[in-house]
């Protein structure tokens, strides 16, 4: 019996190891969006990475979920064209404001056009929250800038197509706040994807994981102790 067991518990152990994932996951988690919406002039938005927009902004929001913003659209020359709405998930946004009244709600923001061939009009997103684990990856097309406990651990501002770069956490394996700067110019398409390591689930998957095969072990021994008993 006690043979059997420990072959159940290796089994069970074995398993969860095999299901534990080898990469990187997207961030996830409650982040603050600022967002502005036209003119790359500095003021109204900025094709460039490298400083916030001056101007009030047009949408401000919380987004809750994975940092997985991707519209792979062939590039667009009309408005009709790298919706808001094909970049991210509107049923993740919440709180949803417009600071200087142009976007009036999610709907609107959803069908606002980020940007155009020849940027006649760019979006930059001013996009803040925590970021946990040792460092990841940032995939982005156009340009992007990230903060890490205020350290640029990125800076890539210019327009670019999508390119994956690798980024340390200055402060290792600790949650720290972080500030990302992103632009959709130049049409589509737009792509933004942040990864971080360890994913928080997997931490949990393993430490339930743990406290499963202890459980198991527990119940084994106190039926052992019984049919003795018996």
């Amino acid at each position: 019996m006690k043979k059997l067991l420990t072959m159940a518990l290796a089994g069970v152990a074995l398993v969860g190891l095999s299901i534990v994932p080898a990469s990187a996951a997207f961030l996830t988690g409650v982040f603050d969006v600022t967002v502005w919406n036209g003119s790359p002039n500095g003021i109204d938005s900025n094709n460039f990475a490298n400083s916030v927009p001056s101007g009030i902004a047009d949408a401000h929001f919380t987004y809750t979920g994975p940092l997985n913003w991707v519209d792979n659209s062939p590039q667009n020359t009309t408005p009709a064209g790298n919706f808001a709405s094909s970049f991210l998930t509107l049923a993740n946004i919440s709180g949803y404001t417009s600071p200087n009244g142009t976007i009036a709600d999610v709907a609107t923001f959803g069908n606002t056009s980020l940007s155009i061939a020849g940027d006649a009009y760019v979006t930059f997103f001013k996009i803040t929250g925590l970021y946990y684990g040792t460092g990841g990856t940032i995939t982005h097309d156009d340009g992007a800038l990230l903060k890490l406990n205020g350290i640029t651990v990125v800076s890539s501002p210019g327009e670019t197509v999508a390119i994956t770069q690798n980024f340390a956490n200055p402060l290792g394996n600790t949650t720290v706040p972080f500030e990302l700067w992103y632009v959709s110019a130049n049409g589509a398409p737009s792509v933004l994807q942040v990864t971080a390591v360890p994913e928080p689930a997997t931490w949990a998957m393993m430490i339930l994981g743990f406290f499963g095969i202890g459980f198991m072990a527990y119940r084994g021994k106190k039926n052992q102790t019984g049919f003795r008993l018996a």
